[in-house]
């Protein structure tokens, strides 16, 4: 029960809340600047991936086209078959296709980039801010914190500082008494509940 009574004193004085040191005029301002930012920038993500997906299927594509006409045209200059030469300007068109698509993706690619440079940039500004009012709130939480775990020592040792008191005093009388079991007893449970 004495074990209870005091791990429950803590309890008489709330315990701080970072959330409570947070600077919220300041801070819902720049939050409600980044949300839309930050879907922007993910949106842009997005789209910069499926462009970066389709440009590797592009070169993928164009390196087995490339490697099947390489073939091809080995094969075909060994035969030295010239009515195939509607073929070959045919098969170097879709080549040529490909790498129109290619270097339009890569074009796209790169807008994108500089489009999410931008975007990051713009975004970084408030993002400083906003982490540097979560760090004061941090180090006024903590310092918060540490007072509210004084209060508790200060009234843990209000409670149990006169008991230890009353049990130095009861192990100095009694210690040749035969109720010297008992002056341990109390003794211990002042120690413990300090």
């Amino acid at each position: 029960m004495g074990s209870s009574l005091i791990a429950d004193l803590p309890l008489l004085t709330k315990a701080p809340r970072q959330e409570q040191f947070v600077d919220r005029p300041r801070l819902e301002p720049l939050l409600s600047e980044l949300q839309p930012l930050t879907q922007a920038r993910g949106n842009l993500q997005g789209r910069l991936e499926g462009v970066r997906r389709k440009e590797e299927e592009a070169r993928e594509a164009y390196a087995t086209d490339m490697a099947s006409f390489d073939n091809w045209r080995s094969a075909r200059s060994a035969t030295e078959q010239s009515s195939q030469n509607p073929e070959v300007i045919a098969r170097v068109r879709q080549l040529d296709t490909q790498l129109d698509q290619q270097r339009r993706l890569s074009a796209e690619r790169q807008g994108l980039e500089r489009q999410l440079g931008d975007l990051q940039s713009r975004i970084d500004t408030p993002q400083r801010q906003v982490d540097q009012l979560q760090a004061e709130a941090q180090t006024r939480w903590q310092r918060a914190r540490q007072r509210a775990e004084g209060r508790a020592f200060v009234i843990r040792l209000l409670f149990v500082g006169p008991l230890l008191a009353l049990a130095i005093w009861q192990f100095r009388r009694f210690r040749g008494s035969d109720q010297w079991p008992f002056v341990w007893g109390f003794l211990l449970f002042g120690l413990f509940a300090f």
